[in-house]
């Protein structure tokens, strides 16, 4: 892990794919659990998703922060609507819900925000070209 001017632990590229990847896997296990017959699975599987989205988001932010990026409040308000989406699909799965969590279409929904996001990712310093890919 390097470190920045002022000292602090940063991640390196290779860390923040480490981190998109964890993201992504369990995208996939939440597209997974949307079949299951059990919500408990939806609802678990959503609060995975958000504990590796986190992670991520706050070394995004860190990262625009530190370059005094223009693109910071937008990038911002996206992960954190996406986090109160993901509590919203959680919240309505945990309570049995069943119309709710498919008014969300969790499978649409999430796979929209993960190519938008994908994109946006490309204003991060240091950025590759190519987006990750998106969950299906």
């Amino acid at each position: 892990m390097a470190r920045n001017a002022k000292g602090e632990a940063q991640l390196g590229t290779d860390d923040l794919d480490t981190l998109r990847r964890a993201l992504h896997e369990r995208a996939d296990r939440l597209l997974a659990a949307t079949g299951a017959p059990a919500l408990a699975e939806l609802a678990a599987a959503a609060e995975r998703l958000a504990a590796a989205a986190r992670p991520l988001f706050e070394e995004e932010e860190r990262l625009l922060r530190e370059t005094e990026s223009l693109t910071l409040e937008r990038h911002a308000r996206e992960h954190a609507r996406f986090l109160a989406d993901l509590a919203g699909l959680a919240d309505a799965a945990i309570r049995g819900d069943r119309d709710a969590v498919a008014a969300v279409r969790p499978a649409a929904w999430l796979a929209s925000w993960l190519a938008a996001h994908g994109r946006t990712d490309r204003e991060l310093p240091g950025a590759r070209n190519k987006a990750p890919a998106t969950a299906a």
